[in-house]
């Protein structure tokens, strides 16, 4: 019994030497993979904003996913308008000012467009409560060009500011029809 426990120690050890608790390899936000409900429209832990005279619909897609059970749908009828999916801070781990955050993510879009006001659709990863400036943007209109299928994006947050403590992250839709699926945010070495 002594040497089982003992081999469970030293593989414990050895576990924990290549996956280290510093957040290296868990994900500083929750429900990045949109599995649970907070409402028939809206994932746990994230809010959504529609601008006046949008015409948004978001939904849980069983049919288009990345893993696990659904993505994320946000669709924006022409002419456009604006819908932001954002991470509310009861759900983000804390951040280290001084080290830098990076985002993984997978994304499909279909027919996406600039609203009116010329604003193109992009996913933001920066901090809170001091932002740093410039923070973490991709165009996901410019990205996706061309591609049809599932497609994994990766961005870094500059460095956090002295003032921060947690992640922020936006998702904008301006018209067209993204999918979101296994959102990841973890410290870089």
């Amino acid at each position: 019994m002594k040497k089982c426990i003992k081999a469970a120690l030293v593989m414990t050890g050895a576990f924990m030497a290549f996956f280290p608790a510093n957040g290296f390899c868990e994900s500083l936000i929750e429900n990045g993979g949109f599995e649970a409900r907070a409402s028939e429209t809206r994932p746990e832990g994230w809010k959504l904003n529609v601008s006046r005279k949008s015409r948004a619909e978001t939904a849980f897609d069983a049919t288009e996913k990345h893993s696990g059970k659904y993505s994320y749908r946000i669709s924006v009828e022409p002419p456009g308008g604006r819908a932001v999916l954002y991470i509310d801070e009861a759900a983000t781990g804390t951040v280290i000012p001084g080290n830098v955050y990076e985002a993984t993510f997978w994304v499909k879009a279909e027919n996406l467009d600039y609203n009116r006001f010329h604003e193109a659709p992009a996913f933001r990863i920066n901090y809170a409560p001091q932002r740093a400036r410039p923070g973490g943007v991709i165009d996901l209109m410019a990205k996706l060009e061309g591609t049809s299928g599932w497609t994994q994006m990766t961005i870094q947050a500059p460095e956090a500011p002295v003032k921060s403590n947690r992640i922020h992250i936006d998702v904008i839709v301006t018209q067209g029809t993204l999918w979101l699926d296994d959102i990841r945010v973890r410290q870089m070495e």
